[in-house]
């Protein structure tokens, strides 16, 4: 679990600093106006994603051994 959630965090900072800060995508809202959603955030939101199931393998894996 460990080696996995380090991947996820070595990639996550590879996107975070190879990727433009200002590149943002305009995203209607509800209330109708745009919102900037940053790109890089979206790939970054992917990874905590998969981490969060990574980890909840992990836990669920602890409780079946029991």
């Amino acid at each position: 679990m460990f080696l996995s959630l380090a991947l996820i965090a070595v990639i996550g900072l590879l996107v975070w600093f190879t990727m433009d800060a200002s590149a943002v995508l305009h995203v209607p809202g509800v209330s109708g106006r745009y919102m900037a959603i940053p790109v890089r955030a979206i790939p970054i939101v992917f990874l905590a994603l998969f981490a969060f199931r990574i980890w909840m393998a992990n836990m669920r894996a602890r409780l079946e051994k029991k």
